[in-house]
């Protein structure tokens, strides 16, 4: 089996085998997407996780919900509340989105204004065409077969739970307790 190595990594550290070295690479990928993408926001005044939030924001108008709680837009997210909280703070200090408090005064209900919604469009005349260039290093069958890839792992991970105490019966039977002279021969 080939073991993967990119020219712009600092260290052969990195050549592992999977499935460590397809979490690493995964990892790695991630960080390129970053560092291509956040100057493509940043020409709009937004970074990645604020322009997430508004495509989620857009995403539920259009299915209907023009509202919704700071909570789902965390759990679509990924993102624990107080960063939530502090990416909507700031998109709220920008005009973007709106806060307001819900029927049940605990949950704060999040909205697009209308300067969220131009802001979406400026850079929806972009944005296609960027993550279009993302992939073209693809072909399409590629394209389809790692969206089909990603799509299946993603599912898999769901199934660990949203917890770690959710998880762990996913761990137990992977953890092995080498006797202690082993152990310590792993750092000599």
């Amino acid at each position: 089996m080939n073991v993967w190595h990119p020219k712009s990594l600092p260290s052969r550290s990195l050549e592992v085998m999977p499935p460590e070295g397809t979490l690493l690479r995964l990892i790695y990928t991630m960080g390129q997407l970053r560092h291509i993408m956040e100057p493509f926001f940043a020409r709009f005044g937004l970074n990645s996780p604020q322009w997430g939030i508004l495509r989620i924001l857009q995403r539920a108008e259009e299915g209907g919900e023009n509202a919704l709680p700071q909570k789902e837009i965390g759990r679509r997210m990924l993102m624990q509340p107080p960063s939530v909280t502090a990416l909507v703070d700031r998109l709220e200090r920008m005009e973007l989105v709106d806060r307001s408090a819900s029927d049940d005064l605990r949950v704060r209900m999040v909205a697009l204004t209308d300067a969220g919604r131009q802001q979406i469009s400026e850079v929806l005349e972009e944005h296609p065409a960027r993550v279009h260039a993302l992939f073209s290093g693809l072909s399409s069958g590629e394209l389809d077969t790692l969206h089909e890839l990603l799509g299946k792992l993603c599912s898999h991970l769901a199934s660990f739970g949203d917890t770690p105490e959710d998880s762990s019966h996913f761990f137990a039977k992977e953890a092995k307790v080498l006797p202690r002279a082993q152990r310590s021969s792993d750092f000599k």
